[in-house]
């Protein structure tokens, strides 16, 4: 009895706090399926969900959203993950990742063969264009291990 009273307890706080923040149905939704994934393979960055162009390294993410990113890496090689946009955030890591720190930008370096969880508010900063990279393979301009994120207002 004790440990399903407790349950409810737990329960009933998270409703309550997510209620505060407005975050219920955002929340829940965050359990399910990723908002954006993104396949490293073939040292490219591929958008396979929530991007825009086929075969263009970018997407789209709501400001003040929570959201989930889904990072495959299908290389034989570790990439990284990195962007000024996790700076300006508390990001959440999923899976087995090793953190990465630069002087203007944060994120993770995935080994090969792994998938990492990126949870994270999206910054309230609207028309914004952020871009990503991998700082092992994606430093020079043109490099299909670079792209854009692009933050935008509710629809």
């Amino acid at each position: 009895m004790m440990r399903g009273s407790w349950m409810i307890v737990m329960l009933c706080a998270w409703t309550m706090m997510s209620a505060l923040n407005g975050t219920v149905g955002q929340s829940l939704a965050a359990i399910g399926e990723p908002d954006v994934k993104i396949v490293m393979t073939h040292r490219m960055f591929k958008v396979t969900k929530g991007g825009g162009e086929i075969g263009q390294p970018m997407f789209r993410l709501e400001a003040g959203k929570y959201t989930t990113i889904t990072l495959e890496n299908r290389d034989k090689v570790a990439h990284e993950f990195v962007s000024p946009l996790f700076r300006m955030t508390e990001v959440h890591v999923g899976g087995e990742a090793t953190m990465i720190w630069t002087d203007r930008a944060a994120g993770v370096r995935v080994e090969p063969g792994k998938s990492v969880e990126l949870k994270f508010w999206v910054p309230r900063f609207i028309n914004t264009f952020e871009p990503f990279w991998c700082n092992v393979h994606g430093k020079e301009h043109g490099s299909m291990m670079r792209g854009e994120v692009v933050v935008a207002g509710t629809r």
